[in-house]
């Protein structure tokens, strides 16, 4: 019989695979036993102690395979797995390797800036001044800086309190003195944080 089918290898495979591997790193003391949300090292058994109320994250892998099937089509299109792990709060273990296909040219570039010598002229890198000059980064367009800043750079976003002060918005946009005043102190607030605290603030703010 005709039947409409689901290509399950390629893309689809690949990304089902890697979903899975991050469910089965999964730790919660919340899961009981020793913490994990699957037992086995290739069953990928759901854990006896793992109560029903933390199965969230099973829901969420059940929607997202559902999707897939419905649609037939593998969901990296839509869902790579960098965006898996945002919403699982997993950014931590994000890695160069998962922006392969997220963003193959920014992969590129990122491994051959870590895998020059470190005496290297940037401007031999492929791509690596048209990334620079699209960036509007001058230090480095001046060859200003060594490899271990820029693997900082790739590893770390970079933001300065102009970048926040910048995108503010007030309401309404004519302030009374009062709110002025309580402005520019936020302003002055702004340029005493150091990078951590400036991204963390961005983070809760948004």
């Amino acid at each position: 019989m005709k039947r409409p089918v689901i290509d399950g290898g390629g893309a689809f495979n690949d990304t089902i695979r890697q979903i899975l591997d991050t469910f089965m790193s999964l730790e919660n003391p919340e899961y009981g036993g020793n913490g994990r949300l699957f037992t086995g090292d290739s069953s990928k058994l759901i854990s006896s102690t793992a109560p029903i109320s933390v199965l969230d994250e099973l829901n969420i892998f059940g929607d997202i395979l559902f999707l897939a099937i419905i649609h037939e089509a593998p969901f990296p299109v839509d869902l790579d797995i960098i965006l898996f792990k945002y919403c699982l709060d997993l950014e931590s273990t994000i890695t160069l390797k998962d922006v392969e296909r997220f963003n193959p040219v920014m992969y590129n570039l990122a491994r051959n800036v870590l895998n020059a010598d470190p005496d290297v002229d940037l401007s031999t890198i492929d791509g690596f001044d048209q990334w620079a000059e699209d960036k509007e980064i001058s230090v480095i367009k001046e060859k200003q800086i060594g490899i271990d800043q820029i693997k900082d750079y790739f590893y770390q976003e970079s933001i300065t309190y102009e970048d926040i002060i910048q995108k503010l918005v007030f309401a309404p946009p004519h302030l009374n003195r009062r709110q002025n005043m309580v402005r520019n102190w936020f302003n002055e607030w702004l340029r005493t944080q150091r990078k951590e605290e400036l991204q963390e603030f961005c983070r809760l703010a948004t």
